[in-house]
């Protein structure tokens, strides 16, 4: 994978900001400490696929199963996170 994707750290800070942002809004709106795991994952999970964090190398010669790589790895991610969870 490393041959054909890198992280954008440009694109990652700005994810990690707005994902902060919004925690922080539902934290004002509804007077709580924590927000709530499942938001939790659902921001991380938004923003990182909002601002593709991970962008392909060039465009020749990817194959095609690194064409979604964004989306391959988010929901890896997430599933990883539900499964620990669970334990």
């Amino acid at each position: 994978m490393e041959n054909y994707c890198s992280v954008n750290p440009r694109l990652l800070q700005s994810a990690v900001m707005d994902y902060f942002a919004d925690i922080a809004r539902i934290k004002d709106f509804h007077p709580i400490r924590h927000a709530q795991r499942n938001k939790i994952y659902a921001y991380e999970a938004y923003w990182l696929l909002r601002n593709h964090v991970i962008q392909l190398d060039g465009d020749d010669e990817i194959p095609d199963e690194f064409l979604h790589i964004n989306e391959v790895i988010t929901s890896r991610l997430f599933v990883w996170l539900l499964a620990k969870q669970l334990h």
